[in-house]
């Protein structure tokens, strides 16, 4: 598809360059016959290689009212080629072939009209390229080891939902995994056997309770504070 494309725009290019070359020789000729002198192969120039910029600048400009003027800039300069080619038209005998005086300004007044058609395909062309190449380059898979990390903005909605639940889980998770485990309550069966094993017992350490009861170290020591502030009180 590139090869072909390629080669549509290196013929509509040649096409270009054959009609500028027409269209310079008619309007020398017309620039000499005014008086232009040495100066005629200039008029070609300034009057096609204007309706070329104007063209070209369609593509760059932005906004109705520039773009209105490079359109009419475009237009009346294709029309002020037609006209200086359709004058310098006339009869050269052809054996063989019989033309009007019509028939010649007709010939000689495409040439700009082509000239002008054949540079906006030219442009349209490439703009289809360009918009190809950028669809290409999008849908391309990337290189492995080079994806870069996927950002809140680029991730879709279900994603981010799901990124959500998952942080919620783990933050309500979080204050059971790292909270030290609560005392029961006074009707707690440990506890209150703890309480028990305590007052039954002659000067018993926490270290003797842990041991007796199977509990941990930190629980019994907790409650063996809880007890001895009871006995105090």
């Amino acid at each position: 598809m590139r090869s072909r494309i390629s080669l549509e725009r290196a013929l509509l290019l040649v096409l270009v360059a054959c009609a500028f070359v027409l269209s310079w020789a008619a309007l020398t000729a017309v620039a000499r016959g005014a008086g232009f002198g040495d100066l005629s192969v200039l008029l070609a120039v300034v009057v096609d290689g204007f309706a070329i910029i104007s063209a070209r600048s369609l593509e760059r400009l932005d906004g109705r009212g520039p773009r209105a003027y490079s359109w009419t800039l475009l237009v009346g300069l294709v029309a002020f080629s037609v006209w200086l080619n359709t004058e310098h038209a006339h009869l050269v005998p052809v054996p063989g072939l019989d033309l009007t005086e019509g028939q010649a300004q007709l010939i000689a007044g495409s040439v700009p009209v082509i000239l002008a058609a054949a540079f906006h395909l030219t442009i349209l062309i490439q703009r289809a390229d360009e918009r190809r190449a950028k669809a290409a380059a999008g849908s391309a898979p990337a290189t492995p080891g080079t994806e870069a990390p996927e950002s809140s903005e680029t991730r879709s909605p279900a994603a981010l939902t799901a990124d959500q639940e998952a942080e919620q889980i783990v933050a309500e998770a979080r204050p059971a995994l790292t909270a030290r485990p609560a005392a029961p309550r006074d009707g707690g069966r440990t506890h209150q056997q703890a309480r028990t094993w305590w007052e039954t017992h002659l000067g018993p350490t926490p270290k003797d309770m842990a041991r007796a009861m199977g509990l941990d170290p930190d629980t019994a020591a907790r409650w063996a504070e809880e007890f001895a502030r009871e006995e105090a009180h």
